[in-house]
């Protein structure tokens, strides 16, 4: 607070009174910033608007003196208020009184600069004053708050005005303690009678904070304009943090834009440029900033000023400004040199004309104007634009396709800047950053990728960091912590943190083949978290830098050999874009995926896997209760899964044989896994239902036989093999393809099959020893070649019977093995197996199960059992995960392997018993066989999913169990509370046992079904029951008659109508509703499951238990023989296809172009989609104007065409008056070209006086501009009168509607 001691006569120079200082002393000689004392205030706190409108928060606010310690302040708005450090400083100064600006030019400067505010973080700097641009500032943060619905604390609106000015500041002094709040009431400011020459003005209520600048003064206005100048300047010092390294921050960028303005406004602007601040001047504002753009468009690129510059400069500001008459001529002269002191550094002005700006224009001018004034600094200029979020700035203005030579040259910096936006997630800087020429081949190196996950996961704003963290934490806990209860140590990235996130990947895919980062090269040593690029150890070798970009896997068939025999031991990743699409994935960053995965190699497969990933981080945010972060994951997962089966649809619609190629194939970066393991380790549903997986099973499921052969006439050659010469076979597996493909040589494809099938009868003719293995070397090949302006030549295949006469034939034998080695032949021998067995079961459990010695039906029953134990075991150990823990894990995830362990276990107990059990308890050991017979038919129903009708049926079946469960657990609530009244009250002080137990809930539970047992409940005596208390203690209570109670048969009849109606409808609802939801996807889900029963027979030995033994045994040698070096034997596996390289490339650009049509046709779709919501909208939009029109025309009453005849006529009487002039002018201008006088001699009768004739011409665009806006605004009301008047007569009837007609138009 500042005390003024200067007194000059009435008044003080500080604008007070003499009685309003403590200190009388008069004396002229004293100045007024020496001669006053600073004392302290207490003027802090927070401001609480009230009779302003709504405000969500109160306002910070400070008063300072204009000498402040700026680190002090500074100090005090970061800790104290807790701003975020701002990327950018926008000051804005102009007009406080004339602020004229028109409704187009203030949407224009409104949104423009919001956009550049919240786009890259900035403060806006104002006066703070509800009056003039200050207050527009003001409305401008308001109505971005409302339009975002929430406080963006981010966007700050710092309001520095001089505190003598201010109006009711008394409201803002409080005592040592501060004011929280200050109470600052709109209804205080018009009770104030204003004091002085200049008027005090509120502040503006939509400022988010206040600094009050205070020297004592009262009503002078200007006093903050130094301190807001020393303060542009000691931000601007400020390093701004871009996310790079230490080394280069770059300087906090300041801006000041001038909105119309005064005298004071000059000044403010050469304090900034003197400090070096770009200034950006909104020319058509007026004044001040019409003045500036004046000299600006006088003296640019124009190396000698012309000799009439200052005398234009002057006339220009007698004209602009107002003047008083003393000292008018030497404030002229000071306000022309303050100009050419402003234009003296050109490099930092920067002229925006409202007149040809659109919406979005500004926001860009603001920022051209920083990085002009940072021209000779390029690195700095991207710092900025990186930090602001700009790439299109970026891209037009820095890194342009002239210089990208040059950036080219600067390759360590790129890869900070791209380290950079990797980290907060700029993807369209990365995709700008690879069209430079960044490699992610050298620049993503295994410190890098360490340090990348290092500084995501310390970002603690980010949910999906914070619940990776603790799933790590989780995983990396070991199981004596975990049961002792021990608390988990706090997170901190270790040397092995890649390591942390393979096992991450792992424990969410549930497959140890998907650690990526297994090996000890990914153990790095620790360094200091920091947000920057860390080269790997290669940087000394590599010197060529080997651009891996998307346009890359566009080559010729010579071109693709070369791409798989590039060598990659000069880089850490040999495929870098899957490494940060998997970053990407677990952060769920969406964008950055997407962009990533289109980069990637294997795009369906890395679609699958992320589905996957975010299926599993999904269910770990579900058990965490994030629900938001749960729904995110989910809909995130959903798209990848849409994204994998579109791909597919659109690889099938090329060239369906190369697409069932793409789902059998052998995925070598992740994992050597397939896109059929991976859509049924994770339940891909949709994936698994297209039809390109569906026909690849029909066709693995028939084997070699012709698709079309049914399946009854293999059960009956099954019986009768010699009917197996009626069945049709091929010697190539590509033939069974070919049967299903219509497509294979589609107009303009590029990849064409070119295979030549044979398809051969079935005829008995010597063969060689090794056709049976070489058959299994005749898979598909997929060496197809690039033609060019050549038609493919169509393949005729024939399926030919024992009477044809072709050349190319098959063996008997051959055609046996093709039979019996077929999946769908080892099922159905296998389930008329499985139903001998069940024959023979339930033969010696109901006639020859003694306790006596085990009969041969029944050690038949048990060594069958056992060679389907071993085969369990068998499909256990050969699952394609690595360890035996996954492979647990895998095989007990199917609900029929989990009922196989029941029915084993079961049948164990069986046997056991039936040894251990005496002849008095033999009973027992019956009872378990039976039961174990039970869920050996049960488990006969997975014979059921072969069939389309009938599998989804089952599917059914198990839900309704699930449903059924958690029924059985509500209905015992409710058996067990009437059971037990039951029996207290027909049966008290009952002998304990087990048939207590059995009495309360055999009576309720049979009632559901029907039996009431009314005379029981009435208390009718029994037959054979007894009264007395001894005989039936000692018979435990059996026998025992009921007593006589009139509530048992009120709680029977409450117990039935809750059973019978509440609880059975419960149930039906339930089984409804599980029906309803398997039904709607029945055929979805039933192809899901019979992925796994058509992969399990093929996996299957063809000879059934118990015969099966034969075959494990001749594997187990083979198994040895492998091991010991003797035999060296290479199987094929139609879900598993080994490719050479070549042919792997081939098909990955063949997967390569079905992307990029689909993306292309997906776009389109889009833009199609989008066309017609505008159109629809369009017309909605003008139904609705038409409806209000309508409506204004009915209840419009006549009564009010007076009020309009009179507005009219007034309008066209200002026309009038604004017309004069110009006739004057126009008659001055007559004589002028005639006449020719000296043009000091003109006289003009008009409030403007035009001296020349560029100030004529101001004046005439000034009047046209006026006159245009009131004739808009007088036709407007003409044509409104006119319809007034036509439909007068016919809407008298309609002059009053109901507002519910209105609000339904």
């Amino acid at each position: 607070m500042n005390n003024c001691i200067h007194i000059s006569g009435e008044d003080c120079q500080c604008g007070q009174k003499k009685e309003c200082h403590d200190n009388g002393q008069d004396s002229a000689s004293r100045d007024m910033k020496t001669d006053t004392l600073q004392s302290p205030c207490g003027s802090c706190g927070e401001i609480k608007f009230i009779g302003f409108g709504n405000r969500m928060e109160n306002s910070p606010f400070i008063r300072i003196c204009p000498k402040i310690d700026l680190e002090f302040l500074w100090t005090i708005m970061i800790k104290q208020w807790e701003l975020p450090v701002p990327k950018l400083l926008i000051s804005v100064t102009g007009g406080a009184k004339r602020y004229n600006l028109t409704p187009k030019h203030q949407l224009i400067f409104k949104r423009g600069l919001m956009n550049a505010a919240t786009s890259t973080g900035a403060w806006i700097i104002t006066g703070g004053m509800g009056a003039g641009v200050m207050k527009f500032i003001g409305e401008a943060v308001r109505d971005h708050i409302v339009t975002k619905g929430t406080l963006d604390k981010n966007i700050v609106a710092l309001g520095i005005a001089t505190f003598g000015c201010v109006a009711n500041r008394e409201s803002l002094d409080g005592d040592d303690r501060g004011l929280w709040p200050a109470t600052y009431r709109s209804a205080d400011l018009g009770n104030r009678k204003e004091t002085g020459d200049e008027p005090e003005v509120p502040l503006d209520h939509n400022h988010t904070h206040f600094i009050l600048v205070d020297d004592g003064s009262i009503n002078k206005y200007g006093v903050e304009i130094e301190l807001v100048a020393e303060l542009e300047k000691f931000i601007s010092n400020k390093k701004i943090n871009t996310g790079l390294a230490e080394k280069l921050r770059v300087d906090l960028p300041v801006v000041k834009i001038v909105v119309e303005g005064g005298v004071n406004t000059m000044k403010t602007v050469w304090k900034s440029v003197a400090a070096d601040i770009p200034v950006l001047v909104l020319q058509g504002s007026g004044r001040a900033a019409d003045f500036i753009s004046y000299g600006y468009q006088l003296s640019r690129d124009v190396s000698i000023l012309p000799k009439d510059f200052y005398a234009k400069l002057k006339k220009k500001a007698e004209n602009i400004f107002q003047w008083e008459e003393k000292d008018s001529k030497e404030q002229i002269e000071e306000c022309v040199q303050e100009l050419k002191n402003i234009l003296s550094k050109e490099r930092l002005i920067n002229v925006f004309n409202l007149n040809e700006a659109d919406t979005q224009d500004i926001d860009r001018a603001i920022l051209y104007a920083l990085l002009k004034a940072k021209k000779s600094n390029s690195e700095a200029q991207l710092a900025l634009a990186l930090a602001w979020n700009r790439s299109d700035i970026a891209r037009e203005k820095i890194i342009t396709t002239s210089n990208r030579k040059w950036w080219k040259e600067k390759e360590n910096f790129l890869y900070q800047a791209m380290f950079t936006a990797l980290v907060q997630d700029k993807v369209d800087f990365i995709q700008l950053f690879l069209d430079c020429g960044v490699s992610f081949s050298r620049f993503l190196t295994i410190h890098t990728l360490w340090n990348l996950y290092k500084c995501s996961l310390l970002d603690h704003s980010d949910s999906s960091a914070q619940m990776l963290r603790n799933l790590m934490t989780y995983i990396q806990q070991s199981w004596t912590a975990y049961i002792l209860c021990k608390q988990p140590e706090k997170f901190l990235p270790k040397p092995d943190l890649l390591k942390s996130v393979g096992k991450i990947i792992v424990h969410l895919l549930g497959d140890e083949s998907m650690n990526l980062y297994s090996d000890d090269k990914f153990t790095v040593d620790s360094r200091k978290s920091e947000q920057k690029w860390l080269p790997g150890n290669h940087e000394e070798e590599n010197k060529v830098e080997g651009n891996q970009q998307l346009s890359q896997f566009h080559h010729t068939s010579e071109d693709t050999s070369k791409l798989s025999n590039k060598k990659s031991d000069t880089h850490d990743f040999e495929h870098p874009e899957k490494e940060l699409f998997l970053w990407a994935i677990l952060f769920n960053r969406r964008e950055m995926a997407k962009m990533l995965w289109k980069m990637s190699r294997n795009q369906i497969a890395g679609a699958l896997v992320a589905c996957a990933l975010l299926k599993g981080l999904a269910d770990r945010a579900a058990d965490e209760e994030e629900l938001e972060l749960n729904a995110k994951l989910q809909e995130h997962s959903q798209k990848y899964e849409d994204f994998a089966t579109d791909v597919l649809g659109e690889c099938y619609s090329k060239n369906s044989q190369l697409a069932r190629q793409l789902v059998v194939r052998r995925l070598t970066i992740y994992g050597d896994t397939t896109l059929f393991t991976l859509a049924e380790a994770n339940d891909l549903m949709k994936f698994m239902g297209h039809t390109c997986c569906q026909t690849k099973l029909n066709l693995i499921w028939k084997g070699r036989m012709a698709q079309y052969t049914q399946t009854w006439l293999i059960l009956i050659s099954i019986i009768f093999p010699f009917l197996i010469p009626l069945i049709k076979f091929t010697c190539n597996q590509a033939s069974l393809e070919l049967q299903d493909n219509s497509d294979t040589h589609r107009k303009g494809e590029e990849l064409q099959l070119q295979q030549k099938e044979k398809v051969a009868k079935n005829q008995v003719r010597p063969k060689t020893d090794d056709f049976i293995v070489r058959h299994w070397e005749t898979e598909v090949s997929i060496r197809s070649k690039v033609f060019r302006n050549k038609q493919a030549q169509k393949q005729s295949d024939k399926l030919t019977t024992l009477t044809d006469s072709s050349t190319s034939t098959i063996g008997l034998f051959n055609a046996v093995y093709y039979f019996y080695s077929a999946p769908i032949t080892v099922f159905l021998i296998n389930n008329i197996s499985y139903l001998i067995f069940l024959a023979i079961f339930t033969y010696f459990v109901l006639t020859d199960l003694k306790p006596s010695k085990p009969s041969v039906l029944e050690y038949i029953t048990w060594g069958w059992t056992v060679t389907m134990l071993i085969e369990e075991f068998r499909q256990v150990v050969a699952g394609d995960q690595r360890s035996i823990k996954f492979k647990i894990r895998s095989w007990f995830s199917s609900i029929w392997n989990r009922f196989d362990l029941l029915m084993y276990m079961l049948f164990l107990v069986s046997v056991i018993t039936r040894y251990v059990l005496s002849e008095d308890l033999f009973t027992w050991a019956r009872i378990i066989y039976s039961i174990t017979l039970a869920v050996y038919y049960l488990r006969f129903m997975q014979a059921f999913f072969v069939e389309k009708n009938i599998g989804p049926k089952v599917i059914m079946i198990k839900n309704m169990i699930v449903d059924l469960m958690f029924f059985v657990l509500i209905f015992l609530i409710f058996l067990l509370s009437f059971g037990v009244a039951y029996q207290a009250n027909l049966f008290p002080n009952s002998e304990p046992s087990w048939y207590l137990l059995k009495s309360i809930v055999y009576m309720p539970y049979w009632q559901m079904y029907g039996e009431l047992s009314l005379d029981e409940m009435s208390g009718k005596p029994m037959d054979d029951c007894v009264t007395n208390e001894t005989l039936w203690r000692a018979a435990g209570g059996r026998g025992r008659c009921p007593a006589d109670n009139a509530l048992v048969p009120l709680l029977g009849a409450i117990y039935v109508v809750l059973t019978n109606i509440l609880l059975i409808n419960l149930l039906i609802a339930m089984f409804s509703y599980t029906f309803q939801q398997v039904q709607e996807h029945s055929e979805t889900v039933w192809r899901f499951y019979r992925f796994s029963l058509v992969h399990e027979y093929y996996d299957r030995p063809f000879l059934c238990p118990p015969f099966i033994i034969f075959i494990h045994l001749y594997r187990l040698f083979g198994y040895v023989c492998g091991k010991l070096g003797s035999v060296s034997s290479k199987s094929c596996n139609e879900f598993k296809l080994e490719l050479s390289d070549e042919d792997d490339d081939r098909l990955t650009l063949f997967e390569k172009s079905a992307l990029e049509e689909y993306l292309s046709s997906s776009q389109r779709l889009e833009l199609e989609t989008v066309d017609k919501k505008v159109t629809t909208t369009h017309e909605r939009l003008e139904r609705l104007i038409d409806d209000i029109d309508n409506i204004k025309e009915s209840v419009k009453p006549l009564k009010d065409l007076a009020k309009w005849k009179e507005k009219i006529t007034e309008d066209l009487n200002n026309i009038k008056e604004l017309v004069k002039p110009l006739e004057n002018l126009a008659k001055w201008m007559d004589s002028a070209f005639v006449v020719s006088p000296p043009l000091s001699s003109c006289k003009i009768t008009t409030d403007t006086t035009c001296d020349t004739r560029e100030e004529m011409q101001i004046c005439l665009e000034e009047l046209g501009n006026q006159v245009a806006q009131n004739g808009y605004h007088i036709n407007q009301m003409m044509q409104m009168l006119q319809e007034i008047l036509r439909n007068q007569e016919q809407n008298m009837h309609t002059s009053h509607l109901e507002i519910n007609d209105i609000t339904d138009a």
